[in-house]
C-alpha cells in the first residue's frame, strides 16, 4: 500500500471514497441494517481509513473522520433513507412506493419493523418536522439539501467537534471537524515516492500515537524510566523530542532553521511564544496558518520540510536506540 511503490495517502483515500464506500453503503435506505450491522460497518470504515494512514488500531477514533472529511456511516445511512424518504414524497399519489408509505403510516403501529419506523425517528431526532407535511408539501432538491442535508451533517459535526476535545492524544492536533473536506494537512499531497515513506512518522505524531519514553514507562506502570535514554537529561516528551534531545540536535537544527524562515515570511512567528507552541505548530500548523490560497506555496514548503524533520528525528532516534541496546 504504501512505501516506494506504493501509492500516496490521499490517492489512497480518494479511492476510498470513489470505489469503496458506493459499495459499502449501496441499498442501506432500502433493507434498513440495524445498529449492530451499522457500527461494524463503521468499524470497518475506521479500520480502513487507520491502515491508509498508517496509524494503530488504537488511534483516536474522532481522528479518522477529522483528517478525512468523512461522516460516519450510520450519518451517511440516515441521509441516504430520508433522501429516500423525500423521493417518495415528491412522486405522484398513484405511484406505488408512496401508497405503500401512506398505508405504512395509518396501519402500522409504532413497534412494527416497517420501513417509515426508521424514517420517523430521524425527522424527531433532527427536529426536521411532521412526516406528513413532507407528504403533502414535498421539498424539490434545493431546499431539501438546505433545510435536511445541512441539518444533519451539522448534527454530525457537533457530534464530532465535542467528543473529539476528550481526547487528550489530539491535544496538538486541529480538531475542527469539516466534513467533505480532507483536513488541511492530508490536502498536502506528497511530491515525490520517497515522501510517502515519511507519512506514518507524521500522522501519529499528529494523533499522538507516535510512542516516547514517557508513554513506554505509563505502560509498564512506571516500571521503567521515562528518561530520554539518548541523553538521559529529561523525561522524554513529544515537545523534548522534537526540540530539547540533545543528542538529536544535528539533524535538528538546518531543517529547524528552514521551518523558521519560513514562519517568519508568513510573519507568524509571534504567535509562537513557547517551546509548547512551536511543537503544536510543527504537529499542525493549520492551527495559526490561515487557510489562504495566497499562503499555498508556503503551506507546502512547510509541511514538506516538517515531514523531513519528523522522518530524520525518528530514524536517528531509533538507530541510537539501537546503538544503546548493542552496548
Amino acid at each position: 500500500m504504501h512505501g516506494h511503490n506504493g501509492l500516496d495517502h490521499k490517492s489512497m483515500l480518494d479511492l476510498y471514497k470513489s470505489f469503496v464506500l458506493p459499495v459499502l453503503t449501496y441499498g442501506i435506505e432500502i433493507f434498513t441494517p440495524n445498529s449492530t450491522l451499522i457500527k461494524q460497518l463503521d468499524l470497518f470504515q475506521r479500520k480502513t481509513i487507520k491502515q491508509i494512514l498508517s496509524l494503530p488500531n488504537n488511534a483516536a477514533d474522532p481522528c479518522v473522520l477529522i483528517l478525512t472529511g468523512l461522516l460516519p456511516i450510520e450519518a451517511l445511512y440516515h441521509l441516504k433513507i430520508l433522501n429516500f424518504f423525500n423521493n417518495i414524497c415528491g412522486q405522484k399519489e398513484s405511484s406505488i412506493e408512496r401508497q405503500i408509505v401512506v398505508r405504512q403510516l395509518s396501519v402500522k403501529s409504532g413497534k412494527s419493523s416497517s420501513w417509515i419506523n426508521c424514517v420517523l425517528p430521524l425527522l424527531v431526532k433532527y427536529d426536521l418536522g411532521d412526516v406528513d407535511d413532507y407528504l403533502q408539501n414535498p421539498l424539490n432538491k434545493s431546499q431539501w439539501r438546505l433545510k435536511v442535508h445541512k441539518t444533519v451533517v451539522n448534527y454530525w459535526k457537533e457530534y464530532i467537534d465535542r467528543i473529539a476535545r476528550t481526547y487528550s492524544s489530539l491535544k496538538y492536533m486541529n480538531i475542527q471537524y469539516s466534513p467533505g473536506k480532507f483536513h488541511p494537512l492530508i490536502q498536502v499531497g506528497c511530491s515525490s515516492a520517497l515522501e510517502v515513506t515519511r507519512l506514518p512518522t507524521r500522522f501519529r505524531l499528529l494523533t499522538g500515537t507516535y510512542v516516547l519514553q514517557v508513554n513506554r514507562c505509563r505502560f509498564n506502570q512506571y516500571a521503567i524510566s521515562a528518561v530520554c535514554p539518548n541523553c538521559k537529561v529529561e523525561d522524554e516528551t513529544v515537545e523534548h523530542f522534537l526540540l530539547h534531545c540533545s543528542a538529536l540536535e544535528q539533524v535538528r537544527a538546518p531543517v529547524m532553521c528552514r521551518i523558521w524562515n519560513l514562519l517568519e515570511s508568513m510573519d507568524l512567528t509571534k504567535q509562537v511564544t513557547s517551546p509548547a507552541l512551536l511543537a503544536q505548530t510543527l504537529i499542525d500548523w493549520s492551527i495559526i496558518v490561515p487557510n489562504h490560497p495566497s499562503y499555498r506555496d508556503k503551506m507546502l514548503m512547510l509541511e514538506f520540510h516538517i515531514r523531513r524533520l519528523f522522518f530524520h528525528l525518528h530514524t536517528t532516534r531509533y538507530r541510537l536506540y539501537k546503538e544503546l541496546s548493542g552496548n
